[in-house]
């Protein structure tokens, strides 16, 4: 019996995510800082990252922040 056509789909990317994670730029620390100090974020506060797709965003905020939602 074929795979249902959604769970074709869901993992289609995987073939690539390794070479897409590759190719894609880490945002800059400093614009991180800027983007926590601006929004008052500190070790109390909760980040939600929507459409997180790769989690450079996630991983980036982690050091920054007391917890990281991370949801695709």
């Amino acid at each position: 019996m074929p795979d249902p056509p959604l769970d074709r789909l869901a993992a289609s990317f995987g073939r690539v995510a390794d070479a897409y994670d590759l190719g894609r730029p880490s945002y800059p620390p400093e614009a991180l800082r800027w983007l926590a100090d601006e929004l008052r974020l500190d070790d109390r506060s909760t980040v939600l990252d929507l459409a997180a797709g790769t989690g450079k965003l996630s991983a980036g905020l982690v050091p920054l922040v007391g917890r990281v939602v991370a949801v695709e």
